[in-house]
């Protein structure tokens, strides 16, 4: 279990799409390798880590999911209230990522040390779907709201079973919940907020609470769903696509941090979120570049047809649903900060 609370630097996979709705291509520039490795050498000292709901394991095929997320920990000693931004720190915030993508008026820099105007709007509903209970959402959200100018976040939590999950042991989801609240909350601050939690990680279990979210969004005039984990893919998931069809109601599900394609982003239902990498000048922390990241979950399905609307890229495809549909920044090494 996480019991301190402490300051993360956390790949970000899911929560510009959920902005991007009608926006289907961010504005990326084409990044040379040596830009990306020059930034990344650059980078602060510190360790990547995978908690353990993020190891996937051979038997979990088709019957358990895990999170997608991997943690950069700097070694510097840095103390929550006393930033982020951090001088010498080039880790993406509200702002600066809102600049990258043209969520707000861009400079040229995108320096996270010197941007703040953070995103405006966002409508109706966000529901993150995680799994067991996290019983710091709430205030981690206003914590990290407050931190970086955000308005006062709506957030409701809902369990879906109808009973309080249990904890994770691992932290993982825990952390999994914070990311997810606090970058979805950063990027579409007007829109409500539900955090769903699943009784446990089984895709039983959160495939009902994704019924949950889906009927809780279409209630609150629509919206979006999104999905930080996933599984292998595996025979007979196609059973499964029927709980991404709730009229009003977007779901995405990010596509992974390893090679290959997961499911449920391999769904014809759901809007695949990939990964890019970012590189900064390492004296300025000023933006260079944008290129995609190799470790992000892509491919062609295995079991998935070509939905209709793929039929554009049919010569890239095939007959197979192809992953992602769209990329932002999820290299954790070029991340975002995140409090939990």
């Amino acid at each position: 279990m996480i019991h301190a609370k402490r300051l993360s630097v956390i790949s970000v996979l899911m929560f510009f799409a959920l902005t991007f709705s009608s926006i289907c291509a961010a504005q990326t520039q084409a990044a040379t390798d040596a830009d990306a490795n020059t930034a990344r050498s650059k980078s602060p000292h510190g360790r990547v880590m995978s908690p353990g709901s993020s190891i996937s394991r051979a038997s979990d095929k088709g019957l358990r999911a895990h999170t997608h997320l991997q943690v950069f920990v700097p070694e510097e000693t840095i103390t929550p209230f006393a930033g982020p931004p951090f001088a010498g720190l080039g880790f993406e915030t509200p702002a600066s990522l809102a600049c990258v993508y043209s969520l707000v008026p861009r400079v040229s820099s995108c320096n996270p040390n010197l941007v703040t105007a953070n995103p405006a709007g966002g409508f109706g509903a966000i529901a993150l779907v995680d799994a067991f209970h996290d019983p710091t959402a709430l205030t981690d959200l206003q914590t990290f709201s407050a931190q970086f100018g955000l308005k006062a976040p709506n957030l409701t939590v809902v369990f879906a079973s109808g009973t309080k999950p249990a904890q994770d042991p691992s932290g993982g989801w825990e952390l999994e919940a914070a990311l997810d609240l606090e970058w979805a909350h950063a990027m579409a601050p007007d829109a409500r907020l539900f955090l769903v939690e699943a009784r446990s990680a089984s895709f039983s279990d959160l495939l009902a609470a994704e019924r949950v979210a889906g009927n809780l969004v279409a209630g609150a005039g629509g919206g979006e769903v999104s999905n930080s984990w996933g599984g292998d893919e595996f025979s007979g998931e196609t059973s499964f696509d029927s709980n991404f069809t709730t009229a009003g109601v977007v779901y995405f599900a990010s596509s992974g941090d390893q090679p290959g394609v997961q499911y449920p982003a391999a769904s014809p239902n759901v809007v695949a979120a990939g990964g890019t990498t970012t590189a900064r000048n390492p004296s300025t922390a000023n933006f260079l570049s944008e290129r995609p990241w190799d470790l992000a979950g892509s491919g062609l399905s295995a079991f998935e047809a070509r939905p209709i609307y793929q039929d554009i890229i049919q010569s890239i495809v095939g007959t197979r649903r192809g992953v992602p549909d769209l990329s932002f920044d999820s290299n954790p090494v070029t991340g975002a900060w995140v409090f939990d």
